[in-house]
């Protein structure tokens, strides 16, 4: 009888440890894991400012092109290489606006394809 105690107090606190063990374990990866979204989370953002900041630059680049073509359409409108020239910039501040579009949504595209599809 008293061996069966023993045995069902060590089984108890095997058990009991084995939980602890296994419940800060948990809280080990619960940690870790909040680690890791915090950092995601960071990243996150740091990838939205990165492509704010390029938003920006996109946009400076769309007034400087705009300004350049406005210039030089008004001061030289004689001259076929200034029109060609305006409309290759023309071209080329279409192709930035579209890249501005997509920017975004290439990235939540990811998330989406890694959230649901993994």
């Amino acid at each position: 009888m008293m061996r069966l105690n023993y045995c069902y107090c060590y089984c108890y606190c095997y058990c009991y440890y084995y939980y602890y063990y296994y419940y800060y374990y948990y809280y080990y990866y619960y940690y870790y894991y909040y680690y890791y979204y915090y950092y995601y989370y960071y990243y996150y953002h740091y990838y939205y400012y990165h492509n704010y900041h390029y938003y920006h630059y996109y946009y400076y680049h769309f007034y400087y092109y705009y300004y350049y073509t406005t210039t030089t359409t008004t001061t030289t409108t004689t001259t076929t290489t200034t029109t060609t020239t305006n409309l290759l910039l023309l071209l080329r501040l279409l192709l930035l606006l579209l890249l501005l579009l997509l920017l975004p949504l290439r990235h939540h595209l990811h998330l989406l394809l890694t959230t649901f599809f993994c």
